[in-house]
């Protein structure tokens, strides 16, 4: 891993060993931080919707052995 990319996720302050960001180089950490945590929810949400999903199946097995 090379220093600029350790510099980038070191501190939201820093990029490319500066200190202080252009206006244009926040927004696009901003945006790659959101798009990053927009993929981890659909992830999650994906991985709750199969969860229920079993849940689901195993109540109707239940139900069918108890008539």
């Amino acid at each position: 891993m090379n220093s600029e990319h350790r510099g980038l996720h070191c501190h939201p302050f820093y990029y490319h060993r500066r200190r202080f960001l252009t206006e244009e180089e926040k927004k696009e950490i901003k945006e790659r931080y959101h798009q990053k945590k927009i993929k981890w929810i659909e992830r999650y949400q994906e991985s709750l919707e199969n969860e229920l999903k079993g849940v689901n199946e195993r109540l109707n097995e239940l139900k069918k052995e108890t008539e």
